[in-house]
């Protein structure tokens, strides 16, 4: 599905498939969804099994039928075959007309293979394309060569050019179309494997080797690829990374037991009406990408940006009001309030209850199984999160309670941005920044009005607040006013993971940033921030979350 491996070949569509396109039945029009998840691929090895894909189906499954979605197809694990789904999307296709919206997903494992000597017209061998699998699907050895002594099916998967076959199908009735593709190569990247409690959507594509693939046929009748973005210009793509990059699977809440795609948990909570956004459903392209990248990269603590396409028409009406029969059921649960600590080579944290009137701290004790969302080492005094990232250094176990402070009001920020988030990033992009190094950080939000209230602060591995903007009210204005960067930083101790936080509102908040400026101290009070900002914020205000990471010294 990859935009980028495609030729740019022009396509002229004709003034009646215009027509077609831009024609509206209101009073016919239907959403129409196919969701297909899979966890489980017997015919792959155990640990390349997946946790999170069922998750992401069942959620996005729920949201749809919390919106009266009465044509809905759901495939999982054992039923996601290719004997099911290429004839469920066929018949869903057969079913769409004018001014539909069809919505595809797919959570799974993804690979980027090569084409050999059976392939469409108009590509070329050994380039790679992308194929999403499916349960039964087994793969060739590194010699090419599939192996089905054991059982599953190599034509046990969907390459990507098929799908924008059909995908032209509805094109060419006149449907909108979504496609979220939570896995590998969705957009051209993949899932990286992470040696930890984590999963990942990653596998290597081993050439097959001359006649071993039982989708060589297929792809010598798929027409020659076109670009989708002159020739599916109602298709808009939400892939979960882009050709490029890896990404994980991740626990969605933070601190809970389930694993996710960050990709598909933002679009449930667009569906079910979590999101509070601009008119609504009534969502435009720009309107979609801003809300989905923004919260899938505070989701995955910054480790993944979504390849969101294509970036053309960015005022074409995706998903409508219209789209949608009832009222949504919005995603409401409370924080997880036990924070588990794992010291690995040294005694157990001592447990706390209740801490601030807030959150437990748990000791998991080396050696157990049980999931950990801080990890501390004693021999070097470093904190970890459960992604393996370094939070803190130079710590002592008797300042663990600030950092098992700042996870737990780091979760409640991500419930309260999950409704109206604000898209912030750095302009030398996410990496390691060392001391004295400048990092600024902007939001390019289209939705802020220049009179727009703000605080900017940060929030350290160890849970202390440095209050960044305004700084004065003699020398900074309490408004944005037009403004979309915010001067430089500097990378300073503490070093490990920072989260710089943009809070703004349409309503003064006077009181809020003194708050805010008050806290700006040695001692921990990122969960007192995070209560005086729900104290203070109103529906109408937005959350912004950017993390970035420092060190101490540049290596040489």
């Amino acid at each position: 599905m990859s935009w980028s491996n495609m030729p740019r070949t022009a396509v002229r569509l004709a003034g009646a498939l215009l027509a077609t396109l831009v024609a509206t039945t209101a009073a016919t029009a239907e959403t129409r969804a196919l969701v297909v998840g899979v966890d489980t691929y017997r015919y792959l090895l155990r640990q390349q099994w997946l946790r999170g894909a069922v998750n992401d189906a069942d959620d996005i499954a729920a949201a749809l039928r919390s919106r009266n979605i009465r044509d809905l197809t759901v495939l999982k694990e054992q039923d996601a075959t290719r004997s099911k789904v290429i004839p469920a999307l066929d018949a869903l296709i057969e079913r769409s007309t004018a001014g539909d919206l069809v919505i595809f997903t797919f959570s799974g494992h993804g690979v980027s293979e090569l084409w050999g000597k059976s392939r469409p017209p108009g590509t070329t061998e050994g380039v790679p394309h992308e194929t999403f699998l499916l349960a039964n699907v087994v793969i060739p050895n590194n010699k090419g060569i599939v192996d089905t002594t054991a059982g599953g099916d190599a034509a046990d998967r969907l390459p990507g050019t098929e799908l924008n076959q059909k995908f032209s199908r509805l094109q060419a009735k006149g449907a909108r179309i979504i496609f979220v593709a939570d896995a590998c190569h969705g957009g051209g990247g993949t899932r990286r494997f992470l040696p930890s409690e984590i999963t990942s959507r990653s596998l290597v594509g081993q050439p097959y080797a001359e006649g071993q693939d039982p989708l060589a046929a297929l792809y010598a009748s798929l027409p020659t690829p076109v670009d989708p973005d002159i020739a599916l210009p109602n298709l808009t793509l939400l892939a979960a990374v882009d050709r490029y990059h890896a990404v994980r699977e991740v626990v969605i809440p933070k601190g809970g037991d389930k694993m996710r795609g960050a990709l598909s948990y933002s679009f449930a909570r667009l569906i079910d009406g979590t999101a509070k956004l601009p008119n609504g459903h009534d969502l435009t392209r720009r309107a979609l990408f801003d809300y989905v990248s923004a919260t899938v990269r505070a989701n995955a603590a910054n480790d993944q940006d979504p390849d969101l396409q294509p970036r053309r028409e960015p005022d074409l009406l995706v998903m409508k009001n219209a789209d949608f029969t009832a009222s949504g059921t919005p995603s409401t649960a409370a924080e997880v309030r036990t924070v588990r600590v794992r010291t690995e080579d040294g005694p157990p944290v001592a447990a706390a209850q209740n801490v601030k009137g807030a959150f437990d701290i748990v000791p998991v004790e080396a050696g157990q199984t049980a999931p950990a969302d801080l990890s501390y080492v004693s021999k070097t005094r470093s904190v970890y999160s459960a992604m393996r990232d370094l939070l803190a250094d130079d710590i002592g176990p008797e300042a663990l309670t600030g950092v098992a402070e700042r996870e737990f009001a780091i979760r409640k920020l991500l419930r309260m941005s999950t409704s109206q988030p604000l898209e912030l990033s750095l302009d030398k992009s996410d990496r390691l920044y060392y001391e004295g190094e400048e990092v600024a950080v902007q939001t390019s939000d289209r939705f802020l009005d220049k009179n727009t209230y703000y605080a900017l602060f940060n929030i350290t591995g160890r849970g202390q607040i440095q209050f960044v903007y305004p700084l004065s009210e003699k020398n900074d204005s309490p408004t944005l006013n037009g403004r979309m960067s915010f001067g430089s930083l500097k990378a300073a101790k503490p070093f490990g993971t920072d989260m710089i936080v943009l809070v703004t509102s349409p309503k003064p908040m006077a009181d809020l940033v003194a708050k805010l400026r008050s806290f700006d101290d040695r001692t921990p009070r990122a969960l007192d921030a995070v209560t005086a900002i729900e104290a203070a914020l109103d529906q109408s205000g937005r959350i912004g979350l950017q993390g970035f990471y420092t060190s101490r010294t540049k290596p040489r």
